[in-house]
Formats: structure tokens, sequence, C-alpha cells
């Protein structure tokens, strides 16, 4: 039996990243800074593979002059050092 853990985090506190935001509505702001440590908002468990796991990770990022809480990892993008 093979056990899949779930995912460490993607970013840190302090990374710069970009919002993919496709409805706009950050009006046109994409760039941001990461000002929080990842927060494991929930972990999803597969009904079909219970050994199957997968973390979802939130963070608090500034874009701007406005405050983002828990955004979610999925629609951040890092950017290449």
């Amino acid at each position: 039996m093979r056990i899949v853990t779930a995912e460490n985090p993607k970013f840190k506190k302090g990374d710069l990243v970009y919002i993919k935001d496709q409805d706009n509505l950050l009006e046109g702001l994409s760039l941001a800074i990461v000002i929080s440590e990842p927060m494991l908002m929930f972990i999803y468990e597969s009904k079909l593979d219970p050994n199957k796991k997968q973390n979802y990770w939130v963070y608090d990022v500034v874009v701007g002059d406005q405050l983002i809480k828990e955004l979610p990892e999925q629609i951040l993008k890092g950017l290449k050092k």
C-alpha cells in the first residue's frame, strides 16, 4: 500500500507573488507580497483513496495598499529567483 503525503506550502512570509486575477477584481494589480506564514485551511482526504491527502494553504498578502486575508495558494504564482 502506497501512502501519498500532503504537500507542504509553496510560499513563505516575505515572498513576492503574482495573483492570477482572472476576474480583474484587483483592477490590474497583480504583484503582491506575502505578509503571513502559511495557514493550513483544511486537509482534503479522498473518499476513493483514503491514503491520499491534499493540504489547502492560504496566506495574507498585500497588493498595492490593499490587505487580502486568507488568499488561497492555488491562485498565487511565485516569482522565479
